[in-house]
């Protein structure tokens, strides 16, 4: 799709180059307006941390919700193996890749792009990781079984997401 294309389907709205430039066009008033959404490293670094921290802060606290209703000793049972299998996730997949982010960042110029807090493979990832979790609610798993699941990437998140904060300070 070309940029043409783009401004006439558009008609005048926010026109967004992926990371590199937003124009701005409104006919008659603004003819072009061009702003790149750039920061310092370690605003991608906070902001890295923030995602992951309110993706797994709410990925538990739907498993949480989804546990309250059942019994006690069933539902500790569930949050403890998802909360272990997070503390697994966190030592393999999660900080690794959280590692990789840091370090990509870090080879940054000083002021960069303010959406390479990922790098796009990343955001495939995300995307991904957002169909599951919908395909997964949609399957007849039980909710404990999903809470387990959902607590453990959240769990995962949320530990990994200490590494970007430490490194941001």
């Amino acid at each position: 799709m070309d940029d043409a294309f783009l401004r006439q389907s558009l008609d005048g709205l926010i026109l967004i180059t992926f990371c590199k430039e937003i124009q701005l066009v409104v006919p008659g008033v603004i003819e072009k307006m061009t702003y790149t959404p750039a920061v310092a490293r370690h605003w991608l670094l906070l902001l890295a941390g923030l995602l992951w921290s309110g993706v797994g802060a709410t990925l538990c606290l739907i498993a949480c919700f989804w546990l309250s209703h059942q019994e006690w000793p069933q539902s500790g049972m569930w949050a403890a193996l998802g909360v272990s299998l997070g503390a697994c996730a966190y030592r393999l997949p999660f900080s690794s890749l959280a590692r990789k982010n840091i370090r990509r960042i870090a080879q940054q110029p000083d002021r960069v792009c303010l959406f390479a807090f990922q790098a796009w493979r990343s955001y495939l990832l995300i995307i991904f990781m957002a169909l599951l979790g919908f395909v997964l609610r949609q399957t007849p798993l039980s909710r404990p079984i999903l809470a387990a699941i959902y607590l453990a990437v959240g769990t995962g998140l949320l530990l990994s997401s200490v590494l970007y904060y430490h490194e941001s300070m």
